[in-house]
């Protein structure tokens, strides 16, 4: 009798069980690590946000920042996903409010990292929790 070669079904078995855990295990976790990056970005952006305003004060100190073309010309450039939703900002009140929307592969919103974040007046970040 020949000896053969190969696996055997129970083995091939086994091999894809284990695969099956691996993935059902890393799947959940890749989530949390792409929601952790969108609220990276945004965190970001609303720390550049705050720079950007305050380097716009220091050039027109009477004034208040409430539109995006201001930021812009503080220097605040958005990363992709952020969009801005509002800003009123003086060197003594108000807030700037971002949205980081990440899109799926689809280029629809994806649930997954969509969020809303807040600077205040003084530089306090507000950041949604990561779930």
């Amino acid at each position: 009798m020949k000896k053969e070669k190969g696996f055997t079904l129970v083995e091939l078995l086994i091999v894809v069980a284990i695969i099956g855990i691996l993935a059902a295990i890393a799947i959940p976790q890749f989530n949390k690590y792409k929601l952790r990056s969108y609220v990276a970005a945004l965190r970001s952006d609303l720390k550049n946000g705050f720079t950007s305003t305050q380097a716009y004060l220091a050039d027109y100190p009477n004034t208040t920042v409430d539109s995006s073309a201001k930021l812009q010309r503080g220097g605040w450039k958005k990363t992709t996903g952020v969009s801005f939703v509002s800003v009123n900002l003086t060197a003594s009140s108000g807030s700037l409010v971002l949205r980081h929307q990440q899109l799926d592969d689809n280029n629809t919103t994806s649930s997954v990292g969509t969020g809303q974040g807040k600077v205040n007046y003084e530089g306090n970040i507000t950041v949604p929790a990561l779930k």
